[in-house]
């Protein structure tokens, strides 16, 4: 009988790929959804599902291990005592809980690194509370009914690193996270500007010998320095000042308490007052015996802080010799002005500096490009243009003599005309699948900025206007949220409500995904090719293909809306044949019957085109699988098993193409498929590939 078949296969696809199960790590977050879910379904007598959760989450549900001290054990019990507790005969009547909504003004707020607060707008229907919040932080209140707020604050940040965290509000069954940062902390070294150094000679127990500058001599015991410094932050801390003396040959002065790098150190505090110049005293260093500063000449004088140098200058120490003092003095340069600091209005003008020196002449460097120097004998004249900015600038500019250099700084305040800032709308309401609305803002600052904008919304910037876009609410309730617009130190709040899609039609545009049963009508043959020929066979050789009809689930999901009509269909289907054919065996005509069964795997991309809600069409290429469960043929009450064996293969793999229209919930397509694999046994001469020439099929998709 062999030699009246040819050779058949069916070929089984296994496109569904198993996911292997892996070993999670707690998730804290999915733990409380869980939790307050089950518990919530405790409270309206459902314990059944109740208990269901709770033991789902014992079990590893949201990972293991469990936090310490965790109460999902006493649920459990609780909801199998209510279980099994005797029925009453009164009937309980459970009235209808409203769906509990909630939802924040934002979803991210950043401080600053000294610390501040922040207000967050918390909307709901029902009662509230906070579950967890940073450790770094406090709020004002742990709950609340309805519409309410919270303010959220923390202290200066004293580490170099960013802190982060999460606020999370909780209500019923539903949980609002809101990520907090806090700016790393501000350096010691940027928080004061060291403007001058003076150098005493003092005894050990701090007696002035020789006073702040007066003529110091190799005979100097303790050299003490006194720092004059601008403060730059706002909040008092001790912060630590090293220093380096370094004698004329290049040497630096060591002793045995010196820390490593450096001569000496002191700890000042720093008060935060910002107003004007400041004076410390470091302590000084040198020996009772007067030995540490025996060779005459210019000694190197630098101030470090965390490993930034803040300041450098030189101080000259006299040798005790009247003569040799003459002639060195003589060689030393001295410069010495009359501020080290110059302040302006908005308006501009003009300050002088008196210069003393005793060099030949000084030179002023780096003055900024809006101020402009006048000279006259020992005078100088600082002329600073007027700031048409309402931000304050400063800067700063060199008066060097010989080796000499004094730094003088420049401070300009700002307009000070009253700052406005201003916006059409306060509010904004979108509806539910999203859109754009455009707010003019008007201001007299020079430049405005948006901050903490929801994560469902953005906006976009242009000149005197906002251009705010919200995305499409995927959510079952409405959401609410606010951002910021900041000109200078003016600040407005423009609130963003959004409703929920009332009654979505599952089948509207836009939908991502839906399931449905499918039923099909299938041919399908094998091609055989010797590469000179090519011939085409159903299961007999008088037959061009053999029918077969399918029946299974098809699952079209879509990306998401933003890629529009873009997405994957797939599915699982049963698919039977059977055909049937008199052949002539030893003189005698029998009716022989195929018969098999399969299974059928697609995996198309696919790209839908809806023109209205209810009618699009659809285009969709990809891979087929089939796997062939069983293959026989029955003759006159006897069964050939073996097929696949002897001429068959079980498993084919097809690339597929086709294309369908949608009515409402009714999808027909149309699908052929070309075989990728080759059937044929290893030397047979020719190739076999497995084809479906058409597949006709109507869905039913929910």
């Amino acid at each position: 009988m062999g030699k009246k078949f040819y050779i058949i296969f069916l070929i089984v696809t296994m496109t569904l790929a198993a996911l292997a199960a892996h070993a999670q790590q707690f998730d804290p977050k999915r733990y409380d959804q869980q939790r307050a879910k089950a518990m919530g379904l405790y409270s309206s007598r459902n314990y059944k599902n109740a208990l269901s959760i709770f033991e789902a989450i014992k079990k590893g549900g949201c990972g293991l291990p469990l936090p310490a001290g965790n109460d999902i054990d006493s649920w459990i019990k609780k909801c199998n005592d209510a279980i099994n507790a005797p029925a009453v005969t009164a009937p309980v009547v459970t009235p209808k809980q409203p769906v509990v909504t909630l939802s924040a003004s934002h979803d991210k707020i950043s401080l600053p690194s000294l610390g501040g607060s922040k207000t967050i707008n918390v909307y709901s229907n029902s009662s509230w509370r906070v579950f967890d919040s940073p450790s770094w932080c406090t709020v004002d209140r742990s709950s609340g009914s309805n519409n309410g707020s919270i303010t959220i604050s923390c202290e200066s940040n004293t580490m170099m690193t960013q802190r982060v965290g999460t606020l999370t509000l909780l209500a019923g069954n539903n949980a609002v996270y809101i990520n907090v940062d806090q700016a790393e902390g501000i350096p010691d070294n940027q928080r004061i500007r060291i403007t001058g150094v003076e150098f005493a000679d003092k005894d050990k127990s701090g007696t002035v010998i020789s006073d702040f500058g007066s003529t110091l001599y190799t005979t100097t015991q303790y050299l003490a320095p006194k720092v004059t410094y601008l403060n730059l932050v706002p909040e008092a801390k001790k912060i630590r000042l090293d220093y380096r003396i370094i004698d004329p040959n290049g040497t630096t002065q060591k002793g045995k308490t010196s820390p490593d790098g450096y001569t000496y150190y002191t700890e000042i505090p720093v008060s935060g007052d910002m107003s004007g110049a400041k004076y410390y005293g470091l302590l000084g260093w040198g020996s009772e015996a007067g030995t540490a500063y025996q060779t005459p000449g210019n000694y190197t004088f630098e101030i470090w802080c965390a490993g930034e140098m803040l300041y450098r200058t030189s101080v000259f120490i006299t040798k005790t010799n009247s003569t040799t003092t003459q002639a060195v003095v003589a060689a030393a340069t001295a410069l010495a002005v009359s501020s080290s600091e110059l302040s302006f209005t908005s308006d501009g003008g003009n300050n002088d500096i008196s210069v003393t020196t005793n060099a030949a002449s000084y030179d002023v460097k780096y003055l900024p490009a809006w101020c402009t120097v006048g000279r006259s004998g020992n005078t100088i004249t600082i002329r600073c243009s007027a700031n048409t900015s309402t931000q304050s600038r400063k800067d700063w500019f060199e008066i060097t003599a010989g080796e000499k250099s004094e730094r003088i700084y420049i401070l300009q305040a700002g307009r000070t005309v009253a700052l406005s800032l201003n916006a059409s709308s306060s509010s904004l309401t979108f509806s539910g699948s999203g859109g754009s609305q455009t707010v003019a803002i008007t201001t007299n600052a020079d430049n405005f900025e948006v901050r903490y904008v929801p994560s469902w919304c953005s906006v976009s910037k242009s000149s005197g206007r906002i251009t705010v876009t919200c995305n499409y609410n995927h959510e079952k309730s409405a959401r609410h949220g606010a951002f910021e617009v900041y000109a200078g130190t003016k600040s407005i709040t423009i609130a963003i409500a959004q409703p929920a899609v009332k009654a979505r039609n599952p089948f509207a545009i836009g939908s991502t995904g839906r399931a449905g049963v499918s039923f099909g009508y299938v041919q399908k043959h094998w091609k055989f090719s010797d590469g000179v020929t090519t011939e085409k066979y159903g299961f007999w050789d008088n037959t061009s293909s053999i029918s077969g009809y399918q029946a299974g689930v098809r699952i079209n999901s879509y990306f998401s809306p933003k890629l529009f009509g873009l997405g994957l269909t797939y599915g699982a289907f049963y698919e039977y044949y059977q055909s049937g054919a008199n052949v002539d065996l030893d003189g005698e005509t029998y009716y022989v019957t195929f018969k098999e069964h399969s299974i059928y795997v697609p995996l198309h991309l696919t790209y839908r085109v809806d023109f209205t809600r209810q009618f699009g069409i659809f285009i969709s290429g990809g891979l087929g699988a089939d796997y062939g469960i069983e293959a026989k043929l029955h003759l006159d009450g006897e069964t050939s098993d073996g097929l696949y064996d002897e001429t068959f293969k079980r498993f084919n793999l097809s690339g597929e193409f086709g294309g369908g229209i949608r009515y409402g919930v009714l999808n027909f397509s149309a699908v052929c498929s070309t075989g990728l694999l080759d059937q044929a046994e290893k030397g047979a001469g020719y190739t076999k590939k497995q084809n479906k020439g058409l597949m006709l099929t109507l869905g039913l998709i929910f």
